[in-house]
């Protein structure tokens, strides 16, 4: 059950599998990292938080996968069909 503030998060593979110029991979373990150093923020901070986290890894490597994230912030209200 979803609560009112709670947060989904889905990402593509290319974000954990994005790489630095070293050919280390970013991981999941890195993008709950960043997930958690940024949680208290609105979810447009959040996005914007987690995207320079994984810019600032990646650097300057060319990545060959997409990046994408997408977020839902449950408001608590529940829509009506009529």
């Amino acid at each position: 059950m979803l609560k009112p503030g709670d947060l989904i998060i889905a990402f593509s593979d290319g974000v954990t599998e994005a790489f630095d110029v070293a050919g280390e991979e970013y991981t999941d373990e890195r993008l709950l990292a960043s997930i958690e150093r940024h949680r208290g923020k609105e979810t447009q901070a959040l996005l914007d938080g987690l995207l320079a986290d994984i810019k600032t890894f990646t650097g300057e490597a060319t990545q060959n996968d997409d990046l994408t994230l997408v977020m839902v912030r449950f408001d608590g209200r529940v829509p009506t069909l009529s």
